[in-house]
């Protein structure tokens, strides 16, 4: 392969930058998927490459086996940002949980406020959303927004407003229960 050696272990500089401008836009993309909020893909990036570079030699690196290795440590990476920027903004996403499930709805072994699965899993349902419904629900959890600017904001009235906060509560709902492997009941 070009990026490599003939031993096929060590990476040259050379070599790391051309892997870096091949692979860049990948690893953004994996990073959004797994870790969307602000603009820490950059960063989650950044470490990606730099772990890539710095380990190179832990790994065989030959045709076809650097994609799924940059995903893998993009995967690992992007879990300790999101786990990060959950402990950093706690509250917004306890607002959304607690607003869109019934705790009947899950196992009393868990512990609903702290469940980190449940919180990885309405990330992944956030991203999920119309861009124009997620707007909405980050004005009103993260932003705290009342109805009435979000109507201002949207051109939406408030009944219509308050109905699709029910809709899109449950359509998350829905969501993380899927997400976690939960049974859905028919309704």
């Amino acid at each position: 392969m070009d990026h490599l050696n003939s031993n096929s272990v060590s990476l040259t500089k050379d070599a790391a930058a051309q892997i870096f401008l091949q692979y860049y836009d990948y690893v953004r993309s994996v990073a959004f998927r797994l870790a969307p909020a602000g603009q820490i893909q950059d960063d989650i990036s950044h470490d990606v490459f730099v772990e890539f570079t710095e380990h190179h030699d832990r790994w065989i690196l030959e045709k076809g086996k650097i994609k799924p290795l940059l995903r893998k440590i993009t995967q690992n990476i992007a879990l300790q940002y999101w786990r990060r920027y959950v402990k950093e903004q706690p509250e917004f996403l306890q607002n959304i949980i607690h607003e869109i499930w019934d705790p009947t709805d899950h196992d009393s072994d868990r512990d609903l406020d702290l469940h980190e699965d449940m919180l990885l899993a309405l990330k992944v349902c956030l991203q999920k959303l119309t861009p124009r419904n997620r707007k909405i629900v980050e004005m009103h959890y993260f932003k705290n927004a009342s109805y009435e600017q979000i109507m201002k904001e949207t051109n939406r009235t408030v009944p219509t407003l308050y109905s699709l906060m029910t809709r899109i509560r449950s359509a998350l709902h829905q969501c993380i229960k899927k997400a976690m492997n939960l049974e859905i009941e028919n309704e």
